[in-house]
Order: structure tokens, then sequence, then C-alpha cells
């Protein structure tokens, strides 16, 4: 497997396409959806210490891990991260795993932050970033009230750190901005993006 510590990789001609935008914003779905339409994307899954959760579908959007491992893999550079905790727990992204997915031939899935987005492009090439908003803080809220899954302290914990995201967000770091008011909407706009982007692609070198 190539190093990937220090390294920009610039080698690959598949894209990575990255999810970004607060919790409860329809990310999942998307995700979803796009590995549905386009089987030959392959989600690369998120590294996290929360604890193992059921999940309503099949695909496998977590690692889960301790934070003593977690702690090894940051102080080896062996991950996308930074020392931040979101809701008590760490979460990040092994380059390695997305690199096992580009040698075999396909494209990438995957979800990160802001901060995530920059230090993806920093090592790869033909980063495809797309940041997902919902129409408004109020129905953020009833969205994630509406999935019954989370505490009232949860959700006031989420609407928190997604007002931060919020305000934090720039156009300009990201390449495409998609308001989540109809689901099935936005679905489709976002499998249109990585549709046009992988023709773009074919079109120069695939």
């Amino acid at each position: 497997m190539p190093p990937v510590a220090g390294f920009v990789l610039s080698l690959f001609k598949n894209l990575i396409f990255v999810l970004c935008g607060p919790s409860g914003v329809g990310k999942t779905s998307l995700k979803l959806s796009i590995l549905e339409r386009h089987p030959d994307i392959k989600l690369c899954p998120s590294i996290t210490t929360r604890p193992e959760s059921k999940t309503p579908h099949d695909i496998k959007e977590y690692h889960y891990i301790s934070e003593e491992e977690y702690e090894r893999l940051y102080d080896g550079d062996e991950l996308i991260a930074k020392k931040i905790r979101q809701f008590g727990f760490y979460y990040s992204i092994k380059p390695a795993e997305i690199i096992d997915i580009l040698d075999g031939g396909y494209d990438v899935l995957l979800e990160t932050t802001l901060w995530g987005i920059d230090q993806l492009k920093d090592r790869f090439n033909n980063v495809v970033s797309i940041f997902v908003a919902p129409p408004s803080i109020e129905e953020l809220k009833r969205r994630l009230k509406s999935q019954e899954r989370e505490s009232d302290e949860d959700i006031v914990l989420r609407l928190k750190l997604a007002e931060q995201v919020l305000s934090s967000f720039r156009r300009d770091m990201v390449d495409y901005y998609v308001i989540n008011e109809d689901l099935s909407a936005t679905i489709d706009i976002v499998n249109s993006i990585v549709s046009q982007e992988r023709v773009e692609l074919d079109s120069k070198h695939r």
C-alpha cells in the first residue's frame, strides 16, 4: 500500500465525492441514493470512537474504534483529522482506505467536515465537495425531532453545532452548495452532480 503521511496523492484517475453539512440534513439518505444509482462508487466509512449503534439501512457508515486506537492512528498520521470532539467523540477518515478503493478502480464517496475537505484536497486530486444545508435551523430542528432517535438534550447539541457549521461556511469552501428543501428533489440534484462530474472526467482521460 502506498504511504500517505506527508504526501500529496495526485495520481488517481477516479473521483472522490465528499458530502458535508450539519447533522440531520439528510446526508445518509443522499449516500444511500448515490450508492444505489451508481454501483461503481464505493463508500469509505468514517472512523469514530462513539458507541456502535443500530441503523435502519445496510451500508457501513462507520468503523467503531476505541479512543486508544484513535490516538494510535492519529499519532501515526494515519488519519485526516483535527483532534476535536463532536458530541463527545472523535470522527475521522483513513486516507489508506480511500487509496484502497481508488486502487480498485472505483470512485469514492465519503462524509467529512469543512476542515476535512481541505485536508482531502491537500492529499488527493479529483475531490468533488458538496455542502448540504437545511432551509433553516427551525426546519432542521423539526426534522431531528421527527426522527425520534435523539433526546432533547442531544437535539440541542446538534442544533448548536449546526449553527456553528453554517455560520463558518463560505460558498468558496466547496464545489457545490445544495439546500435540502425537499429530499426527493435534493437526491436528484446531488445525483445529477455526480453524473455530470463523472462524464466530465471521462471526457478528459478515463
